[in-house]
């Protein structure tokens, strides 16, 4: 090879690390963004189906009533049937069998309207798995959870003095001088967050790739799984009948768990005899997600899973989704996630931004890169406004909606244009699926009338859309002055 052709594999090196490096960010930023919004899932259910039956409590037999009728429409005795109670975050009841019936119930647990909430399933789905199918989806999680972790660690070690720095602002100054030390300074302040929710995250989607390894290095049967997760062997009720009473066993536990509640039910092969039942309640003085209860023998005495009081891997493993989710403190504690996640998406803009002006310091101009860059920052939040309001319309559309946005605002990223141009239109893109989006939202049946929340929600959103629109406005006032003044040269 000559040195012509080394040189010309050396830029072609160069383009693709450069390519590398803006994919990896992109997953980063899209990782971090759905994950932030989706801290309010909960809430957004009550957006998407305000209407719902409000349940601030349910009795056993509440519980009992929603089982039965879960039964009854499943009509398969290998179903699975899982019964929702009210918990803080969704003060609703809902019970589920998959493929079948999935509705909100009332305080007597009996199924009312169909839960639908297509647009929030879309959203956690895109966010734990990109809503692609196992393993592709989470492993890509995954490493987006290592990188970011990476990101985080050599971002402390190559910042010498950025503790001792911590509250140095050079303001007023070079606009890249003031990016740099607003980025560091933001990812000093919210290390401890942006450390702990890029480890949870990759370890919640690296576990299902554990599971075969722990079984192969833990004894017994089922392996580590089961040891994590599955019921105890001696929690399979055989030749149970008639049926259990499940309003007893639910009193039995919540005696037994005072001062938690219960707020699941899990009754797997529930036409048959061999059926295992599952009962689940919060823990409120735990770090773990939950407590399970599985009964055994005649049903009055119970198993429980350990998840507050076993292994320490049962208690890891139950602790990390609520870590990584916030779901540990309550609505303030959530409210503190959203806000430090969307600190955490504006330092990966910025940190993008800063590594793009240092390859122009070095002569490395590369436009179509931050063109690219720039569709992914803006039509990320766009395209996912879009499928919000397809979703709203079309309830199974929002995938497809979710893919063609971002296609399209890629694409507009192809041709030559100014950078400033094409943010401020992907901005207000951005602000137009907003507003349509909460218009859909406020006509629906239930939006004023039945849960407030939902009205608030809509009207949140709302505020953002001057906020985004800033930019297309001055800049269509710049060309408006731009055109006055040129006219008035001529006319002189």
């Amino acid at each position: 090879m000559g040195p012509t052709g080394y040189r010309r594999l050396i830029a072609q090196a160069l383009r693709a690390h450069s390519l590398l490096g803006l994919v990896l960010g992109a997953l980063i930023y899209q990782v971090c963004l759905t994950g932030t919004v989706s801290m309010l899932a909960p809430e957004w259910k009550r957006w998407e189906q305000p209407g719902a039956p409000r349940v601030e409590a349910a009795d056993p037999q509440a519980f009992a009533a929603a089982l039965a009728a879960g039964i009854e429409q499943a009509r398969d005795p290998d179903a699975t049937v899982m019964v929702f109670g009210p918990t803080d975050e969704l003060a609703r009841m809902r019970v589920r069998v998959p493929g079948t019936l999935h509705g909100w119930t009332n305080a007597d647990g009996v199924p009312v309207a169909p839960a639908t909430t297509p647009w929030t399933t879309f959203l956690v789905s895109l966010h734990d798995s990109l809503h692609l199918p196992f393993p592709w989806g989470r492993l890509l999680i995954a490493v987006s959870g290592v990188a970011l972790l990476a990101a985080v660690g050599t971002g402390v070690m190559a910042h010498g003095r950025i503790f001792r720095d911590a509250f140095r602002l050079r303001l007023g100054g070079s606009k890249r001088l003031e990016a740099a030390d607003l980025h560091n300074r933001m990812s000093v302040w919210a290390l401890p967050f942006h450390a702990g929710i890029a480890l949870t995250g990759a370890a919640l989607a690296l576990m299902a790739f554990a599971w075969p390894l722990l079984a192969q290095l833990s004894p017994g049967e089922g392996g580590a799984r089961a040891e994590l997760f599955a019921p105890p062997a001696a929690a399979v009720r055989h030749g149970a009948e008639p049926y259990p009473d499940i309003a007893a066993m639910v009193r039995a536990v919540e005696r037994k768990a005072a001062p938690a509640r219960v707020n699941f039910l899990l009754v797997q092969r529930a036409g048959r005899r061999d059926r295992s039942i599952e009962i689940g309640t919060d823990a409120p003085y735990d770090l773990a997600n939950g407590e399970a209860w599985y009964p055994v023998g005649d049903g009055r005495q119970f198993i429980k899973a350990g998840f507050t009081d076993g292994s320490t891997g049962k208690q890891l493993q139950a602790a990390l989704y609520p870590l990584h989710v916030g779901k540990f403190g309550g609505l303030a504690m959530r409210l503190l996630y959203v806000l430090l996640g969307f600190a955490l998406c504006w330092i990966t803009a910025t940190g993008m931004t800063i590594w793009f002006e240092r390859r122009q310091a070095k002569g490395l101009h590369s436009p179509r890169l931050e063109r690219l860059w720039i569709a992914v920052l803006w039509g990320q939040p766009a395209a996912l406004a879009g499928s919000a309001l397809a979703a709203a319309i079309w309830p199974n559309s929002a995938a497809a909606t979710y893919v063609a946005g971002t296609l399209v605002t890629v694409l507009a990223a192809v041709p030559p244009c100014k950078v400033s141009n094409l943010s401020a239109a992907l901005r207000a893109l951005t602000a137009f699926m907003i507003a349509a989006a909460c218009a859909a939202h406020l006509d629906m049946p239930g939006e004023a009338s039945g849960d407030p929340l939902a009205l608030w929600m809509s009207l949140t959103l709302l505020v953002a859309v001057p906020i985004l629109l800033a930019p297309w406005l001055r800049n269509a006032l710049r060309r408006s002055r731009g055109q006055s003044m040129i006219g008035g040269r001529m006319r002189s």
